[in-house]
């Protein structure tokens, strides 16, 4: 631009920030509209060079004649151009600018802070707070969780793509995104969303977010009939594309459960009996995408820079230029970057890394990048970095800092191994995660045999002459029971599945699966599988000819056991006298011992084999025996003997003993078909018999044999399983003939009584409903399953006829369907962490006041089965009185519990276990005092907790509450600087607490792009290096931090730690956050804090009292944002709770310890 030369530049907007006005003020003539009124922008625009458009009004041809021909360069002040004529001002040659990137991380906070809201039910708490005081039930305002939630963004754009990345820290199941735009989809897989239809997006999200601008009420009635009634919507994108009439119908007649909204159309003024904000499932924001004072600045400051541009004949900025080029106008750094250093650190770095001295490695990479000058530079370090992290099996970061390379031009030519890096680091997270929690929900109900850890110790091995040997039961089994779950010994993949699975340990990896160098139908999960079946197996069979299925498996076990022997010398003496061992005569309790491996060999010698078989067989084989792999094995007549009497004996096992591992699909109403993706050898389900009508299943998850009791067995019964031939589906005939293989005619009851197929066994009972055979919610599922599992404990005298028969057909088809869904259903499976055991008290039926009327029904069920059950119609101290006497047991809730009550119970009282983590309610001297052991629910509510404190921060900073209210009275401006509030990005959060809670807030944060994460406490916690959070003390935590959590316990050393000096010294802009308890913070001190502006806002979900009064002043103040202790309020997490309560007291009365218990 001409120094000499001040051009005219109208500003239609007098409060700009001060940033922007900075860089217009020196180049240019400023003139300014005093409103927003058109006609004084109509009369201040004619003349001017250029337009810094920050009005809402229309800016058309009109606006552009007034200006005149000279008008040269516009930029809007805002992320879209709705109201901006764009093919006039482009037939014009007038440069326009806007400044869309700005504000899609404001724009993704206040839509999570939406989800969270609304999800979270805080408008709808409030209101009840208000009005009707604090309704303090366990089933009370239960929400839904975006943690292991199916997530929806409709239009994958820069808002839909911050969401997703900002979303990864709640650990949502998936992310799925629908999109008009092919070149989004690169980006999807760096943020690992899968892309879908609408239709299937709208169907199977629990949460659904509109980012993008689409047609005119493509969210309609019938959309909304097909979303999930679970379903949270969030419209964060344009009012229009929502019918609103059709939203308040399935809104208020629970066709989804609740929404968010920041954009209305038309946009709301005032209540109205129709209106959206009459509903409390609905939350509203006042058009607050951008309200941040951060988003104000910049997004300003960019639009007057582009003005400036567009007269100086510059290209103004693009999406793609905004935050480089931003950054660089903010920082101005001293020091010189340097090519030549940046490789000097990066090869030092490499030479440490190569030695395995991976922190030194680090550090290295870190000054590499300091001194790149180049993004070249700055992708390789941040690849080697990625390499470090992965090696040191921290593979949230490692992830981390291969996005940080693809975004800084790391060389195509090295892509493919960062990308398999990148895979396999997914797979591990997952794996990890998926994996401790599926052993969770197939747990062993009965105490464990402490030989054998993967059976019930109740199972013992019998042998007779009518049988052999057998399995039986010295206790009581229940249909659910799981009474073992075992992994394969070998475990072998059929061909159709070598490119998705893994060729050693049959996981499924198929997208980071590593192939074979020589061969083309082998793959590997992971190198150390790659190495041990290479080793082991894979170079006799590389590259070779084609075998049958049964020889190449057999060559394998063969291969193997040689291997696990040490050499083929060793395997023969280790086998010479080994023809009667089962599973019960060693002990196999540490896997990691080679003995282990040893001893299995000896019982798989020495299952029973027909001895008649072998002597044909030998015959036949002999001749392979001469070539490759086996020739090199054997070099006597002798070896040649053992060598083809072993192999025999291992065909006869595979033909026997070995198992199919299946994939399940459905392939009608009823009927699932198990595609075989291997087989497998199990020792000890290898000792279980066939009968056709069984009364044990067995599924596979996680390449383990689960067994699970279908009908009851009575102690000291066999216990039996199916081979695949079931009386209910097949006739006996066909079912003699295919059991001819395994060299037995079956004399089961079912066989000998001729049971009939299910279509034609009799029906017994008229009101009997029939199960649905259709697919359902893992949650659902399950509950089903053990409903029909009741169902058969109290029938099976009936049995068998029509009802009990369709019943253990559902419970297979139930059963199908968890294990399919299980791996992608996290938040099933965190709801069921905590299986309820079985319990003997012989005979004893303890006498247990359970406080509360709503509790969970689940776990009450399984109270009433083993006590006499109290329950209290509220939660009154008069009626707790005066039902608690003669007790053994406590299942508490919220009250006080002290001495009075403990007295009044008696000295007979056993337990308490009560409905929280927090145990200040409690007089737990006293109860010391009488050793009565307490337990209460740690570790049970961290993620839901968690949460509640994310929707406080986002809801406290955005002014959800303040701007509801001024939507109320009518107060809605359409000003750039109204109601603005805080950005979470580059903010400095502070948690005083870092325990559970504290660490998943701070996992929480990691999508948000903070700048700098405190946390204090009494000691430093190693967990906090993942986080990058910093020990310091509370002092500097408090006066630095512009978000503070409190997490921490109540203690006298706590109580009233927030208090009016410590307000005194916190930024008056910080935002306080409570989910700890009440009396950590001095509540007069806040509301003075907050009325005063001491501080900026606060956020609470604990107080004292609880329940907090109608009238309290906190409920006053708009800058304080109250929900009522809502942390651990959804289904899953209060059923897991009432399920801990409930093993608690079952455990101590039963003169066991509690599995929580809280001292």
């Amino acid at each position: 631009m001409n120094e000499t030369w001040k051009p005219k530049v109208l500003v239609t907007h007098t409060k700009l920030p001060a940033e922007a006005l900075h860089y217009l003020r020196p180049k240019c003539e400023l003139i300014f509209a005093k409103s927003n009124d058109r006609s004084e922008i109509l009369k201040k625009v004619k003349g001017v060079d250029g337009l810094l458009w920050a009005s809402f009004e229309k800016l058309d041809a009109e606006v552009l004649n007034t200006a005149g021909t000279q008008l040269k360069s516009i930029s809007v002040n805002t992320n879209e151009l709705d109201n901006v004529d764009v093919l006039e001002i482009k037939r014009r040659n007038i440069k326009l600018g806007y400044t869309p990137i700005l504000s899609w991380e404001p724009s993704s906070e206040l839509a999570i802070g939406l989800a969270l809201a609304a999800g979270r039910r805080f408008f709808e708490t409030r209101l009840n707070l208000e009005k009707n005081g604090w309704d303090d039930e366990p089933q009370t305002f239960l929400g839904v969780e975006i943690r292991g939630a199916l997530i929806g963004i409709v239009g994958f754009d820069g808002v839909g793509q911050a969401i997703a990345k900002d979303i990864s820290g709640f650990s949502p199941q998936q992310i799925l995104y629908s999109s008009h735009s092919e070149s989004l989809q690169s980006k999807s897989i760096e943020i690992t969303a899968k892309l879908v239809t609408f239709d299937e997006l709208i169907e199977k999200s629990d949460f659904v977010f509109i980012t993008a601008s689409l047609k005119r009420e493509m969210f309609n009635a019938d959309v909304f009939e097909r979303m999930k009634p679970t379903s949270v919507l969030i419209n964060v994108a344009r009012g229009d594309v929502v019918d609103q009439e059709a939203l308040y119908d399935a809104l208020k007649k629970k066709k989804i459960f609740a929404a968010g909204i920041d954009v209305m159309a038309p946009e709301m003024k005032s209540i109205n009996d129709r209106s959206l904000m009459s509903l409390p499932n609905c939350v509203i924001t006042s058009n607050m995408r951008t309200s941040t004072l951060r988003a104000a600045k910049e997004m300003s400051s960019i639009a007057a820079l582009n003005v400036l541009m567009g007269l100086g004949d510059q290209p103004m900025f693009s999406p793609k230029s905004f935050v480089i080029m931003f950054e660089n106008i903010k920082r101005k750094n001293e020091h010189q970057h340097s090519y030549e250093m940046s490789e000097k650190f990066r090869n030092e770095g490499n030479l440490q890394f190569k030695k395995h001295q991976f922190k030194e490695a680090l550090v290295l990479y870190n000054k590499s990048l300091c001194n790149s000058e180049k993004t070249l530079q700055l992708g390789l370090a941040y690849g080697n970095r990625s390499a470090v992290y992965f090696e040191l099996k921290l593979y949230e970061k490692c992830l981390d800092n291969i996005r940080l390379a693809r975004t800084n031009n790391y060389p195509s030519n090295k892509m493919n191994k960062l990308i398999s890096r990148e895979n396999i680091c997914k797979k591990l997270i997952q794996k990890e995660s998926l994996m401790s929690q599926h052993e969770d929900i197939f747990k062993i109900s009965h105490p464990v045999n402490k030989k054998i850890p993967f059976i019930a110790d109740c199972l013992k091995v019998c042998e007779d002459e009518v049988f052999g040997r057998f399995v039986v039961t010295d206790s009581q089994l229940d249909p659910g029971d799981v009474v073992a779950i075992e992994e394969p010994f070998f475990k072998f993949i059929n061909d159709e599945f070598c490119h998705q699975r893994c060729s050693n340990c049959l996981t499924s990896n198929q997208l980071s699966l590593i192939p074979c160098e020589n061969c083309t139908t082998t793959m590997y999960c992971s190198t150390n599988c790659k190495t041990d079946y290479e080793d082991t197996i894979h170079q006799f069979e590389c590259c070779q000819k084609p075998q049958p299925e049964v020889l190449k498996v057999c060559t394998k076990m063969l291969l193997s056991a040689i291997n696990i022997a040490g050499d083929f010398d060793k395997l023969q003496k280790l086998l010479k006298n080994s023809e009667h061992f089962t599973v019960f005569d060693f002990d196999l309790s540490d896997e990691r011992k080679k003995q282990n491996y040893k001893n299995i060999l000896l019982i798989i010698n020495s299952m029973a084999l027909s001895k008649s078989s072998e002597i044909n067989l030998t015959e036949k084989m002999k001749s392979i025996f001469h070539f490759p792999p086996f020739k090199s094995l054997w070099k006597t007549d002798n070896d040649l003997e053992f060598l083809i009497s072993f192999f025999v004996k291992l065909l006869r096992i595979h033909n026997t003993n070995v198992l199919e591992m299946g994939e399940h699909n459905l392939i009608n109403d009823s009927y699932w078909y198990a595609t075989p993706i291997g087989s497998g050898l199990c020792p000890f389900i290898s000792l279980i018999n066939h009968n056709c009508d069984a009364n044990v299943t067995r599924t596979t998850l996680d390449n383990k044999i689960v067994l699970i009791v279908k009908k009851p067995i009575k102690k000291g019964e066999q216990i039996f399983i199916s081979y695949g031939y079931s009386s209910c589906r097949m006739a006996k005939t066909e079912r003699q003939m295919q059991l001819q293989r395994y060299g037995f005619a079956c004399t089961c009851e079912a066989c000998e009584n001729d049971y009939r197929q299910l279509s034609e066994l009799p029906k017994t009972d008229e009101s009997f409903e029939e199960p649905k055979f259709d697919e359902k919610e893992i949650s659902l599922a399950l509950n089903e399953f053990k409903s029909n599992c009741r169902y058969i404990k109290y029938n099976i005298d009936k049995h068998p006829c029509y009802e009990t028969s369709l019943i253990l057909v559902h419970n297979d088809h139930l059963l199908n369907q968890i294990k399919k869904k299980i791996e992608n259903s996290v938040m099933a499976l965190r709801s069921l962490l905590i299986p309820i055991r079985k319990f003997d008290f012989k005979g004893w039926r303890p006498k247990v006041l359970v406080q509360c009327w709503d509790c969970p029904e689940a776990a009450l069920n399984v109270l009433h089965e083993y006590c006499d059950v109290t329950i209290c119609d509220t939660i009154e101290r008069e009626e707790t009185l005066s039902k608690c006497k003669g007790m053994d047991g406590i299942f508490w809730v919220y009250s006080k519990l002290d001495k009075e009550i403990l007295d009044t119970i008696g000295p007979q009282l056993k337990a308490v276990s009560t409905f929280s983590i927090g145990i200040d309610h409690i007089d737990v001297n006293e109860l010391k005092r009488r050793k009565i052991p307490l337990g209460n629910t740690q570790n049970v509510l961290t993620d839901t907790a968690a949460d509640i404190a994310m929707g406080l921060l986002i809801s406290t900073s955005r002014r959800f509450l303040e701007g509801r209210q001024k939507l109320e009275a009518g107060e809605w401006q359409l000003k750039l600087q109204w109601n603005l509030g805080f950005d979470i990005k580059g903010s400095t959060v502070g948690i005083v607490g870092f325990g559970a809670i504290g660490q998943t807030v701070a996992k929480r944060l990691t999508g948000f792009d903070v700048g700098e994460l405190l946390y204090c406490g009494h000691n430093k916690k190693p967990e906090a290096d993942k986080f990058n959070a910093k020990f310091v003390t509370f002092d500097e935590l408090i006066e630095k931090s512009d978000f503070v959590f409190i997490i921490c316990p109540s203690t006298t050393e706590t109580r009233k730690m927030f208090n009016a000096e410590v307000f005194g010294r916190m930024k008056p802009t910080s935002v306080l956050i409570n989910v700890a308890r009440g009396d950590v913070v001095d509540q007069e001190a806040l509301y003075d804090a907050l009325k005063n502006k001491k501080i900026f806002a606060a956020g609470i979900d604990v107080m004292t009292p609880e329940p907090l009064p109608s009238d309290h002043p906190l409920l006053t103040i708009p800058n304080c944002t109250i929900t009522p202790h809502l942390g651990s309020a959804t289904v899953g997490t209060r059923d897991l709770m009432a399920k801990l309560v409930v093993t608690n007291l079952l455990a101590a009365l039963n003169d066991e310890q509690m599995p929580s218990p809280a001292y």
